[in-house]
């Protein structure tokens, strides 16, 4: 329901998730956002020295699912992969 208003205000035809994220991936086509994290240089082996950082982060305690270090390492890894899987 929040992304359907987000849609109508962006003015999109469609008012769905989809049509928002459509929205977000052709934005940041057009200024240059590369895709993944290893598009701005981050590789591999940084995903096991980040993920304790991003677990001690503060901002951690709103996220919507609990995570541990280990989940942090695999998304790190992912996001530099461009693997949009969630495990």
């Amino acid at each position: 329901e929040k992304l359907a208003r987000l849609a109508a205000w962006l003015g999109l035809r469609e008012r769905s998730y989809a049509a928002v994220l459509d929205w977000v991936l052709e934005l940041r086509r057009e200024i240059g956002i590369p895709d993944t994290l290893a598009g701005i240089g981050v590789k591999e082996e940084h995903a096991a020295p980040f993920a304790p950082q991003a677990f001690a982060d503060p901002s951690t305690g709103g996220n919507p699912v609990a995570l541990t270090v280990s989940d942090f390492e695999q998304l790190y890894r992912n996001c530099i992969r461009g693997d949009l899987r969630s495990n």
